[in-house]
């Protein structure tokens, strides 16, 4: 705001006002101007004064020298509009009686108005434009909806190019705004390690449990299309109110995962009931429930389904439990081609010396919008002989379309004790990663050996004949680790243990020596030609895991038999 005392000498005005400057807010490309005064009331022989009759507004551009005028009558206020931003303004005013007497020039006030730059959403797709759509003068000028920074949306013509669209459309656009174009419209891999799968196409698998009537027979006939290849698991497969039914996989290991999904062919035809899926890190103490089924989800056009199950990441013993729940009359529930995968940095192997480790399994996918070409597939590194690739569904050489998969196996066989490290190198046209690189770790589990007068395979001695039994034991890498030492009999379905102190056979329950394992070359343990007639099997293992039990885990063993005759 700016004020000045001004003082007019005239013949018989002598004028004491103030003059103020206001920017009008409403015009969109250049600013108005709005000049207020406090009218006098005296003349200037302080008597009061009585004729005065208006006022009349100057303005220029250099000051002192004024281009245009205007007669704003007997008021205190004046808007002048279609002022340029940029440019210097100088005002001033006069006042004139009623005889048409007009005083001198007030004190002079200027401005310069600034230029403001505007960016709106012309195509209102909620993204403002990137480029300035205008300019006006004065602060808070810009239209409605628009803002004086620009925004994100580099096409503000266009309202499916923003910030927020995918760029996977090969139009030539940069459909996202991120500076590059068609960057999604390409093939992508994906890499996922297989931790479970199951078609049943060897029926519901003896490891899996089950309660009420789920079966892979479809004895009542229900109508099952594809993705469901005969046969496959079906609840109310006789057709009967039965219920809860319950349909538990085998345990998975996901401590080596980042995340787990779950997918598998689905059919849901409800006619009473709910279905449900639950998962369980602890082998089935505690479950918790992960999705409850839509109804009819899948039915009459099966559908593929896709869980995402990271809840139970980090655990050894993790299940998926398929519930048809409160099923009291004819409904339907199919599965087939359940998979459940990991996303993992690397993947990690474990075997004795000279054995193979059990296969692992990774699923390589196309997970973006071209055809993937799969053309290289290698093992390198020092310890790459180790490991072996099993292509049996021919991935190498293969072309991937959009969300196609193949299966790839790949197996540990250790020569040599030692940590063992490798790296699986494929290489496809994914323009982000033309070489993909999966660290292969191998684990060598300790190797126990026991035999029998120098033999590891069946031996048939005479009764009294000495039967001298030796153990050996390569540590791999485990030397000095605590565990658990066993050595044990079985015969006629009875187990005995050894026991080291009284060189003595013991029926179980057992004993275990618990110490640390080291590499122990062939030590005798047992010289005797007392032994029964018979066929006894020997069992020679220890257990990494020191608590005295036998973990599945992390037992390992040899085994060998000897016949003892007349």
């Amino acid at each position: 705001m700016l004020s000045t005392n001004l003082r007019y000498n005239t013949v018989s005005l002598f004028f004491l006002f103030f003059l103020i400057i206001i920017f009008n807010t409403h015009n969109l490309f250049a600013a108005n101007v709005t000049l207020s005064w406090t009218p006098p009331t005296t003349n200037a022989d302080a008597t009061p004064l009585t004729d005065l009759a208006g006022y009349k507004v100057y303005f220029g551009t250099s000051s002192g020298s004024y281009s245009q005028s205007a007669d704003a009558g007997n008021v205190t206020s004046y808007t002048w509009g279609n002022l340029a931003a940029g440019t210097p303004y100088y005002f001033t005013i006069t006042a004139y009686d009623t005889s048409g007497n007009e005083s001198s020039f007030s004190n002079e006030v200027s401005k310069t108005l600034a230029s403001v730059t505007y960016y709106c959403d012309k195509d209102t797709d909620s993204y403002i434009n990137v480029i300035a759509d205008g300019t006006c003068a004065g602060t808070g000028c810009e239209p409605s909806g628009c803002q004086t920074v620009a925004g994100n949306d580099c096409n503000d013509n266009n309202a499916n190019i923003n910030s927020a669209a995918s760029d996977i459309n090969c139009n030539g656009l940069d459909d996202n705004c991120n500076g590059q174009v068609d960057e999604e419209c390409t093939a992508s891999i994906k890499v996922s390690k297989v931790l479970l799968s199951e078609d049943f196409s060897s029926g519901i698998p003896q490891t899996w449990s089950r309660q009420g009537v789920w079966d892979s027979d479809n004895t009542c006939g229900k109508t099952i299309d594809y993705p469901f290849v005969a046969p496959y698991a079906l609840a109310d497969s006789s057709c009967l109110a039965t219920g809860n039914e319950e349909l538990v996989t085998s345990s998975f290991n996901t401590t080596s995962c980042n995340s787990v999904e779950l997918a598998f062919s689905n059919q849901h035809y409800l006619d009473s009931g709910y279905v449900q899926i639950n998962i369980t890190g602890d082998g089935g103490a505690n479950w918790l429930n992960t999705v409850n089924m839509p109804m009819s989800d899948g039915y009459p056009s099966p559908n593929w389904k896709n869980i995402d199950i990271t809840a139970v990441t980090g655990v050894k013993n993790a299940k998926v439990k398929f519930s048809y729940v409160n099923n009291t009359s004819d409904g339907l529930w199919a599965l087939d081609n359940i998979w459940v995968t990991c996303q993992t940095t690397q993947l990690d192997f474990s075997s004795q010396i000279l054995k193979s480790s059990p296969t692992q399994t990774i699923l390589l996918s196309n997970t973006g919008t071209q055809d993937l070409s799969i053309d290289n597939i290698t093992i390198e590194g020092t310890d790459a002989p180790e490991f072996t690739i099993d292509d049996k569904n021919n991935c190498l050489g293969r072309t991937l379309l959009p969300a196609e998969t193949c299966a790839l196996d790949l197996v540990f066989l250790p020569v040599l004790s030692g940590s063992k490290n490798a790296n699986l190198a494929i290489t496809t046209n994914d323009p982000d990663t033309p070489v993909l690189d999966i660290p292969l770790t191998g684990i060598i589990n300790p190797s126990p050996k026991v035999s029998i007068n120098g033999k590891d395979s069946l031996v048939t001695l005479r009764k009294g004949i000495k039967a001298k039994m030796a153990l050996e034991l390569d540590p791999g890498n485990f030397e000095y680790t605590n565990a658990d030492w066993w050595l044990l009999l079985e015969r006629n379905n009875n187990w005995y243990y050894y026991d080291p102190l009284t060189k003595y056979w013991k029926k179980i329950p057992a004993y275990y020596d618990q110490r640390e394992i080291i590499n122990t070359a062939t030590v005798e343990v047992m010289k005797t030609s007392n032994l029964p007639r018979g066929l006894y099997k020997l069992y020679f293992g220890v257990d990494t895991n020191a608590n005295g039990s036998i973990d599945p885990d992390e037992y390992h063993y040899d085994e060998m038999s000897v016949r003892i005759k007349r």
